[in-house]
């Protein structure tokens, strides 16, 4: 799973939505794990 930091994210935000779309991406502050981001289809497949 690729890790990106809030502010990473914010500043790199398609590149993170298109790592989604190939596996989860894991969000941090502060080195604490915030919240993931899966594309839809894999959302889906776990709902």
């Amino acid at each position: 799973m690729k890790t990106f930091t809030l502010t990473d994210a914010r500043n790199r935000h398609g590149l993170v939505f298109d790592q989604a779309l190939m596996e989860p991406v894991l969000l941090t502050k502060q080195l604490r794990p915030t919240h993931v981001i899966l594309s839809a289809q894999a959302y889906e497949a776990v709902n």
